[in-house]
């Protein structure tokens, strides 16, 4: 007995649950229900028949089919060529141009990547908008093996220097403008007759310009003048300032009312390392 009334009470289930589903408009009044699946009309998709095929062809925004760059079909975009083989619009609403990324030596990404929907992705060892810089650094190699004798930056395998250097590896050092003083910065800094604390603050100042660029991405310089002006091998963003004697502490209240506090070791202007602490203080 115990057999048989479990099986009338699941045939039961069964049938009221089909009977249910039968009766219940789960197809979206586009498709019918046949053994407990939506068999969707010819213009309609999805689960419960809820999605038409020609507006899945369409981006949002948009009211031509496949961006007016392809073919619909089933609901998914076939998307057209541009005339050849070797270049197609593309994406999900064919919306991307293979060909309408940066061009470098008349060639899409300077053949050195591949457009992904108005952005290069360079192959290796390549990298810009574009492309067109390599990342081999073998011509910012000092003869002290460092890069741009560490008064630089190395970009497309040549020397961006730093104010008061040059030369290909930023090795040899040049006399600055001043356009206030015949004297350098170095000179100054060094030689004026000040209190300590006012050499230490004029310091400070001088290199506050590029702590904030560099660290916060904030400040006088935009990033043009931040990549050239500011050392980026002596600029250094850590969570704490060193603890020696030789570090000399700064602080600089922003434009948001926060303290911006880093420190330089006692040396030349243009070799001291300067430390940034990662975090702004509250004043």
């Amino acid at each position: 007995m115990g057999r048989q009334t479990y099986w009338v009470v699941i045939a039961v289930l069964g049938f009221a649950g089909q009977l249910a589903q039968t009766q219940t408009p789960v197809c979206s009044d586009h498709g019918t229900m046949e053994k407990g699946m939506c068999v969707c009309d010819e213009d309609y998709m999805g689960v419960n028949c809820s999605v038409n095929k020609i507006d899945n062809c369409k981006k949002p925004g948009d009211n031509s089919v496949c961006s007016g760059h392809g073919y619909c079909m089933d609901g998914t975009c076939l998307c057209q060529s541009r005339g050849d083989d070797l270049h197609r619009f593309s994406g999900r609403y064919c919306e991307c141009d293979e060909r309408s990324c940066p061009y470098f030596e008349d060639d899409v990404c300077g053949g050195r990547g591949r457009c992904d929907c108005g952005t290069c992705r360079c192959y290796e060892g390549f990298t810009g908008d574009d492309c067109s810089c390599t990342t081999v650094t073998d011509n910012c190699v000092a003869d002290d093996g460092r890069i741009c004798n560490g008064n630089g930056n190395c970009r497309c395998n040549e020397c961006i220097c730093i104010k008061g250097y040059g030369g290909p590896t930023c090795s040899d050092k040049q006399n600055m403008e001043q356009p206030k003083s015949s004297m350098s910065v170095n000179d100054r800094v060094r030689t004026q007759s000040k209190s300590f604390m006012s050499d230490l603050t004029e310091v400070c100042n001088l290199l506050t310009p590029c702590v904030l660029c560099v660290g916060f991405h904030s400040g006088e310089k935009d990033k043009e003048e931040c990549d050239e002006d500011c050392n980026m091998n002596r600029l250094h963003i850590v969570e704490k300032l060193p603890d020696s004697l030789d570090n000399r502490v700064c602080r600089h209240t922003d434009t948001d009312e926060c303290v911006v506090t880093f420190s330089h070791t006692d040396e030349s202007f243009y070799a001291m390392s300067v430390y940034i602490q990662d975090q702004k203080d509250f004043l």
